[in-house]
């Protein structure tokens, strides 16, 4: 009978890395058995108890019921076991270490289909039935489902600069009290697009953070900045300004197993910055949207359409025509399907998927100035989280990386470590975001015969606004 089992587990030798360490060895088997008794190689009744296993060293594989889930949480450890080259064996049994008694988060055929809306986010729901070896009906049913469950959503990342624009992130830092409703109403201007309050530190340490879009002319910019700095010592006490060059976002269901996110150890063990340079060689870099600084011929209509995709990617002709009517403009929708496909054409979007869930509860703000060689090692490590979005700019990056709870304080620890190699880093664990606004208003300021964005030179008028409220 051991030997007829032996032949049969052989089919799962390529999961496991090779060791010599006996108890290894003996758990590995354990779980080739394990294995195969849920591929049904090995024949046998399903056990009707649940045995918790938090220690693998009493793991019974005949005793422990056939369940997709925990044969799917085995694989994505051993996938990092390999991918990692772990030999460690504490290290090996840590991750090994299942807890079988956990709410289900994520079924094996719900995530397939997850996994392709994140792969292909810009392919049509034909095409991706086509990859899955479905029906579209299969695609639009399950896409119903994570909708109604995670809140999906198709959205887009976009190039600021192909419409003659600018993107600035502005911190402030307050050292007194403040009124939030003053600060709104100084900074309530069409050029707004985000505006964030740290809500973790105390009085006295806490961190604004504000994004604008900014046309791309000379005097506007350095009014602009202007603006911004005559409120230093008067409204804030620290600025700084930094012009986003690009922008990216990545998910890594690698960290899933269908329940729950677990994490490379060496992260830990090693700390951020050895731990990419060990595995430097098997870290991506994550894909950005690097902006151009190449505009396109453009008209308002055309602005107001990258800003509707830019918020649902699938809008479809009909509803967009809706949208402009709102705005004053009638397009039939074949004229807007020309406009679509060739800004679609001239890369000004860059689609990807949104969703709340996954038990990812917690989100970590970082702001790093720092060299090219460090950002390139930081933008490494991001591709290793659960979800991210990074902006690099002019003096490094700044990102937010969604994490399970629980560990956003860890993952501060692990990334104030890297204060000794940059030149500055403001870690902001918890915020409260105030609003975030399409700049709508904006396409009527653009004039298209002369290229030219005319937002007269009261158009960044904070100080003044200030002094009306005083």
């Amino acid at each position: 009978m051991k030997v007829v089992i032996m032949v049969t587990t052989n089919r799962y030798d390529h999961l496991f890395p090779c060791t010599n360490d006996p108890e290894l060895k003996t758990l590995f088997e354990k779980i080739k058995i394990y294995l195969a008794r849920c591929d049904g190689i090995i024949k046998d009744d399903n056990p009707s108890m649940i045995v918790k296993r938090d220690d693998m060293r009493t793991f019974n594989p005949y005793l422990l019921p056939k369940s997709k889930i925990i044969y799917d949480a085995i694989l994505y450890r051993l996938q990092m076991i390999k991918k990692y080259r772990i030999t460690d064996p504490e290290q090996i049994w840590r991750l090994l270490s299942l807890d079988f008694i956990r709410e289900r988060k994520l079924k094996r055929s719900e995530r397939r289909f997850l996994e392709a809306f994140i792969t292909y986010p810009d392919k049509t729901y034909t095409e991706i039935a086509r990859l899955l070896g479905v029906t579209p009906a299969a695609v639009l049913y399950n896409l119903k489902k994570f909708r109604e469950k995670f809140s999906l959503r198709f959205v887009a990342l976009y190039d600021h600069t192909k419409f003659k624009l600018r993107n600035y992130v502005i911190f402030v830092k307050f050292k007194h009290l403040y009124d939030k409703r003053v600060f709104f109403k100084v900074f309530d201007n069409p050029s707004l697009i985000t505006f964030n309050f740290d809500t973790f530190s105390s009085e006295g340490r806490r961190w604004g953070w504000m994004v604008f879009t900014v046309p791309d002319q000379k005097r506007t910019i350095r009014e602009f900045k202007n603006s911004i700095t005559e409120l230093v010592g008067i409204l804030f006490d620290e600025l700084r300004i930094y012009e986003n060059k690009g922008i990216g976002h990545g998910w890594n269901l690698e960290r899933f197993d269908n329940r729950r996110w677990f994490f490379q150890e060496d992260m830990w063990v090693y700390g951020l910055l050895n731990f990419v340079e060990k595995y430097e060689d098997i870290l991506p870099l994550p894909d950005i949207l690097w902006f151009s600084y190449e505009t396109i011929p453009f008209d308002n209509i055309d602005f107001l359409i990258s800003l509707f995709k830019k918020v649902n990617y699938k809008s479809s002709y009909q509803e967009l025509k809706y949208m402009l009517q709102e705005q004053g403009y009638k397009l039939s929708v074949s004229q807007i399907g020309e406009r679509v496909k060739r800004l679609e054409s001239l890369n000004v979007w860059k689609p990807y998927i949104d969703l709340v869930g996954l038990g990812l509860s917690e989100v970590l703000t970082v702001n790093v100035e720092c060299d090219e060689d460090m950002r390139k090692v930081l933008l490494k490590a991001l591709t290793e989280f659960p979800r991210f979005f990074v902006s690099p700019h002019n003096k490094g990056l700044l990102f937010m990386l969604f994490l399970p709870h629980g560990y956003g304080e860890r993952f501060a620890y692990l990334f104030d470590d890297f204060r000794d190699h940059v030149a500055d880093m403001l870690i902001i664990r918890r915020f409260t975001n105030i609003g975030s606004w399409l700049p709508i208003k904006m396409h009527s300021m653009w004039n298209a015969k002369r290229k030219f964005w005319e937002v007269g030179r009261n158009y960044f008028n904070f100080y003044e606004k200030l002094k009306s409220f005083a």
